[in-house]
Order: C-alpha cells, then sequence, then structure tokens
C-alpha cells in the first residue's frame, strides 16, 4: 500500500473520518443537543445512548453516548503510527514534490488532534509512537506519569 503515493494518500484520508461534524459523537444527534444549545427532537435511545442521556442524567456505563471514541481513537491513532512506520518507502511525487511532506504534516496533526480528544475525556494517557497491536486499546488505561515525548 505505501509503496504508492496514491494509496499512501487515500491511507491518510481515511484516518480523517473520525474529525468531528454536527452529529458526532452520537450520530444520530447533534452534540449541542447534550447542550442547552439545542433541543433533540428525535428519539434515538432506542438505537444507541443519545444526547438524552446528558440532559436527565441517566448515563451509565452501558449507555453512555461517547462510548465507542475510545477505541475509535485509538484505531485512528494506530493508522497514524503505521503511516508514519512506513513514510520511508513512500514514493516521492515528481510533479508534486511537497505531497509526500504534507502527508506526514497532516498526519502529525491528525494523531496530535486525536490524543487531545482522549486527553480531554479521559485524562492523562500513555503516548504510542510505535504500531501498537489493535487489542492493546481495551489495555490502556490513563497515567498520573508524565508520557516521553520522542
Amino acid at each position: 500500500m505505501f509503496r504508492n503515493i496514491e494509496n499512501a494518500e487515500k491511507f491518510v484520508n481515511v484516518i480523517y473520518q473520525s474529525l468531528p461534524n454536527i452529529f458526532k459523537p452520537g450520530g444520530a444527534w447533534m452534540l449541542s443537543s447534550a447542550t442547552d444549545e439545542t433541543n433533540q427532537s428525535i428519539d434515538a435511545s432506542a438505537v444507541s445512548p443519545d444526547a438524552g442521556s446528558f440532559n436527565n442524567s441517566s448515563m451509565s456505563p452501558s449507555a453512555f453516548p461517547m462510548q465507542g471514541q475510545w477505541t475509535e481513537f485509538y484505531g485512528k491513532i494506530r493508522s497514524c503510527n503505521l503511516f508514519l512506520a512506513n513514510y520511508d518507502i513512500i514514493p516521492n511525487d515528481p510533479n508534486y514534490p511537497e505531497r509526500k511532506a504534507r502527508m506526514r504534516g497532516e498526519v502529525l496533526m491528525l494523531r496530535g488532534y486525536y490524543y487531545f480528544q482522549l486527553v480531554i475525556r479521559w485524562g492523562e494517557l500513555p503516548l504510542l509512537s510505535q504500531v501498537q497491536n489493535p487489542s492493546i486499546t481495551r489495555m490502556i488505561s490513563t497515567t498520573s506519569a508524565t508520557p516521553s515525548r520522542k
């Protein structure tokens, strides 16, 4: 995949899929419905936990509107690390010499963004800068130690 710059760029584009939009994080409801900005007009609680869980204090570990974000964001961080681990084998684009470096910059920014989203929800976390087995996200816990920055 990374031996072709077109495929590498498609890989980077997929990393963008978890960025927020007006329907994130719950899917069927607007994020602002979890505040006093808007009022949720549909009841999606039968399908998934919704903004009403925020408003009526009915959140629980099994009905937490953002419960999938831990795995989703660590999956995107893993994708970022996978791209960075294979960066040296990505060929340069003779028609756009800055393309490869631009993609690296995007991936570094996205990795930082996804870490920031995790930290604001769960506190300090270990900084994973190497590709990890996907199942490790279930074993990561918050830490009070400051992660080393490489």
